[in-house]
């Protein structure tokens, strides 16, 4: 899941500055710049933590047609070279499967609507199947009921909240991110629960996870019908 542009950039750093001091720069540039004088005479260090940081940085960079164009090639490569598949990339997997394959059109609309949603929150291209899973799983209603309970609430008050949110969202119009947002804004001062309480429970029934996408516009993708059926699956939990 590195990208050849962060690789270059990674090894044009060891024992090597650039002499305006950045950090990010293209091979052209060093190309230009090169200068054999500001070669280090000390051993270069393989940072592995560096080169991560750096790959993530040229994730934020790209473009989002670029961005889903790369995930879509990492995940056709893998298959292609028959490795196994972790639980979320199988998802993915069989949901651009069910859609017209890796040209679909269909596809390319999905994975590139998720792109805003987790281009700031990846490192690598190996990390956008497990963040990203919530929209393209048929379920992911496999979490517990302590992964949805907040420190110092029970289950039956889970439950309540769960049950108002589901009866509010039925109705809201239009069905977009500002709205949702001050919704459940609107629902923890009913229900007199800090913001994070609340938002917990729902995000983890709509993304069967703690740590998701940003909830609001994740509940927006997600569309009414699925997030109301993973809700109330939530209350059966």
């Amino acid at each position: 899941g590195y990208l050849p542009e962060a690789l270059l950039n990674f090894l044009g750093l060891m024992g090597y500055s650039s002499p305006d001091g950045e950090e990010m720069f293209e091979l052209d540039t060093m190309l230009r710049d090169f200068d054999v004088k500001r070669i280090s005479t000390s051993s270069p260090v393989f940072d592995m933590d560096k080169l991560l940081w750096l790959n993530g940085e040229y994730i934020r960079a790209d473009g989002e047609a670029q961005l889903t164009q790369r995930i879509l090639d990492h995940v056709a490569y893998r298959r292609g070279r028959g490795l196994t598949p972790d639980p979320e990339e199988a998802e993915v997997l069989a949901w651009i499967d069910a859609h017209g394959g890796f040209e679909g059109e269909a596809v390319r609309a999905m994975v590139g609507r998720t792109i805003p949603l987790i281009q700031e929150r990846i490192k690598t291209l190996q990390e956008y199947a497990p963040l990203a899973r919530c929209f393209f799983a048929t379920d992911v209603s496999g979490f517990s009921q302590e992964e949805m309970v907040p420190k110092k609430r029970n289950a039956g008050e889970v439950e309540d909240v769960l049950r108002g949110v589901i009866k509010a969202l039925q109705t809201l119009e239009p069905w977009d991110t500002p709205s949702i947002e001050a919704l459940l804004r609107k629902l923890c001062e009913e229900y007199t629960w800090k913001a994070r309480e609340l938002f917990q429970p729902v995000r983890v029934a709509c993304t069967g996870s703690k740590i998701s996408p940003p909830l609001f516009e994740t509940i927006e993708l997600l569309g009414r019908e699925t997030t109301l059926a993973r809700l109330e699956a939530a209350v059966e939990v």
